[in-house]
């Protein structure tokens, strides 16, 4: 019987660990071309703060390809690098934010400044749905 309830509940553990499937419809090329004029002044700043450091190449670190890098690479900006499709690629890093996963809490601990705030989240998830006209900041509450 116990065997059967570890059983039961390393699988139950397994299957909340599995993100959801966060790809989002595909994207318009007009869509696309509005995200990327947004992205400057939008959350550039933002990603760049709090991103750059494990998903961008920063001097001294181009040679050498992280982990995170590699997972999903930000250094050119929008529309970021990995084998997902842009769609994918958005998809996660709307999961990323909505649920706080990044970055991840031992990073955390000794880099508390790197946690997103409620307003870089609305930002974030504000441009992802369109709400960040180019040249403008993050959307308005």
């Amino acid at each position: 019987m116990k065997p059967m309830l570890v059983l039961l509940i390393a699988s139950i553990a397994m299957a909340a660990d599995k993100p959801a499937d966060t790809t989002p419809a595909p994207l318009k090329p007009k869509a696309v071309k509005a995200l990327k004029a947004a992205y400057p002044a939008a959350v550039g700043p933002i990603l760049e703060a709090k991103c750059f450091p494990c998903h961008a190449a920063t001097p001294g670190k181009e040679a050498k390809l992280s982990r995170p890098r590699k997972a999903f690479d930000m250094t050119g900006g929008f529309p970021f690098n990995s084998a997902d499709t842009l769609e994918q690629r958005l998809g996660h890093l709307r999961h990323e934010v909505e649920t706080g996963a990044m970055p991840p809490f031992m990073y955390r601990l000794f880099k508390w400044s790197a946690k997103l705030t409620a307003d870089d989240r609305a930002a974030i998830l504000g441009w992802l749905d369109g709400k960040a006209p180019a040249g403008q900041g993050p959307a308005k509450k």
